[in-house]
Order: structure tokens, then sequence, then C-alpha cells
């Protein structure tokens, strides 16, 4: 055979075709991302953020390709939700015995379980999605080498006033939660807390509470909760704080394996967490918004 036949088996063969593949997949992504439609596509930001994590130029862990993620703002009613990301809308209606969260009629408490039932399903979905979308936390969605803790705002939710107004005599003057709708089973608790620790995900076997636990969360457990006085977010936060620390690390590897000739430990320092926070209190989890 000619030496060149065993051209793509050598290193600098073999790192040529890297290159030449992660370009090119880059370009593709990127093709496709700009040329996907307007509002919040679930699919596409998980396609980029794989894209992302994955394709990377070897030996330079740079983010390449953007990050496809919109926020959706959401807004409660008393008959509906309301979901609006870059110019689409979606309405899910509420459906708890239409007609008595009018004025002058009877609100039951059995409507107003209803109601909490309903708004906890579409909450515990859109906090579910902001984790599943980054891969559950497992990858490297921005560079290594940036500073502090890059946030995505997965979504915004906040509720009108005619739902703070119904639930006004249960949560008090300070509506700290809706403490009245906090039973001593699952049966009774119509808390976000409860409703995420007893279902599941669509297609899961574990709870929205598990799914959604996170590195961080082994110190502290989270409890899910929210007021209706205030707006909410689902925030992914990359927690990149000691991103120069682990670069020296991954270099004097580097230099260890060259000096010894053997081949350097694969490390993947980057930690994911998921926050759900009052919106004015984002900025106190994040750096940078992406």
């Amino acid at each position: 055979m000619r030496k060149a036949q065993f051209w793509p088996a050598t290193f600098t063969g073999k790192l040529i075709l890297a290159i030449i593949f992660t370009t090119a997949s880059i370009f593709i992504v990127r093709e496709i991302a700009e040329a996907a439609t307007t509002g919040y596509d679930k699919a596409l930001c998980k396609s980029t953020v794989l894209a992302n994590a994955r394709f990377r130029f070897p030996g330079a862990q740079i983010q390449q390709i953007k990050v496809s993620c919109p926020t959706r703002f959401v807004t409660v009613g008393l008959d509906e939700i309301i979901m609006e990301s870059d110019g689409d809308k979606q309405k899910i209606d509420i459906n708890c015995k239409k007609g008595l969260f009018k004025k002058g009629t009877e609100n039951t408490p059995e409507s107003k379980k209803c109601f909490l039932n309903k708004t906890n399903s579409v909450i515990a979905n859109l906090i579910f999605d902001c984790w599943d979308q980054f891969g559950a936390g497992f990858l490297r969605v921005f560079s290594n080498y940036v500073i502090n803790r890059q946030c995505i705002i997965c979504s915004r939710i906040e509720f009108k006033q005619e739902v703070y107004e119904l639930f006004e005599e249960d949560v008090g003057a300070s509506p700290i939660s809706l403490t009245k709708f906090r039973g001593d089973t699952p049966e009774t608790d119509f808390t976000l807390d409860n409703y995420m620790r007893s279902h599941n995900p669509r297609l899961h076997t574990i709870t929205f509470y598990e799914f959604t636990l996170d590195q961080a969360d082994v110190f502290l457990y989270p409890y899910y909760d929210y007021t209706l006085d205030k707006s909410w977010a689902a925030v992914f936060v990359a927690q990149n704080e000691h991103a120069l620390k682990q670069l020296l690390i991954e270099a004097w590897d580097e230099f260890k394996a060259w000096w010894t000739e053997t081949q350097p430990p694969e490390k993947e320092f980057f930690v994911n967490t998921l926050e759900f926070e009052p919106y004015d209190e984002v900025v106190e989890v994040c750096d940078v918004l992406v």
C-alpha cells in the first residue's frame, strides 16, 4: 500500500478530519437554528444545547453554537393560562367549573383546589422543561473558561390581580404562601412542592421533584413554593465560578501526561443548577444573563 492510504490513521490526519467534521456540524446546526420559526421550541432548544456541548474544536472548550432557548412568559388568570415566547402564543384552559370564579358567584374550596392543581401542573412542567432541555444538568452548556454564573431564564410566571383577589382571604395580608391549602397528607396538600413530589413527568418513572434535583441539592433539598403577589422564574444556572482553577488543573494534568508519556485523565469540570426564584431575586443567583 502507498503511504497516502495510511494518512487518515495518523494523529495529524485524525485531528484534521475531526476539525473538518466539527466545523461542518457547527455550520449545519447554526443554519437549522437560524431557519427555525419564532417562538418557543423545546426540540430546537435541546438540539442547540446538545450540539454546543458535543461539537467543540479539539483542544478548545469554547462555545461555538448559540443556545436557542427563549424565555416563556406565562400569565396565570382564573379561566386560562397564557404562554408567550418570541411572538408565539399558547393558551391553556383552566376548566375548573368555569363561571365559579366570576364576581358575584360562590367560589367553593373545591374550585380553588382544582385551580391550584391545574396551575401546579403547568408550573411543574415549566420547571421540568427548564432542566430537561439542558440535559438535566449533565451537559457542559457554555464555555468552561468564563467568569461566574451564567444563566438562562427558562420561564417567567406571573399571576393576574384577579387570582390574588380570589385567594386573598386564604393567604391573609402577608401572602407568604398558600398555607391554608397545605394539608397533612398528599391527598389534602395542594402546594407546588407536594405536586412535584407526588406526580411524574410524562413518560417518566420518577417524580418531578426527583428529576429536578441538581448536584447542589445534596446539601440543601429544595422546597417548591410560590406566592400570588409577585412573578416567579425557572432559571438554568451554569456555575463557572472556579473555571480558572479548573483550567490550571487540566493544564497541569496535560503537562504531566506529556512528561510521563501517558494518557491524561478525562475531566468534565462544570456544575449546573436549577433555581425557582422570585423574578426580582434572579440577580442574586446569576451574574450573567445569556
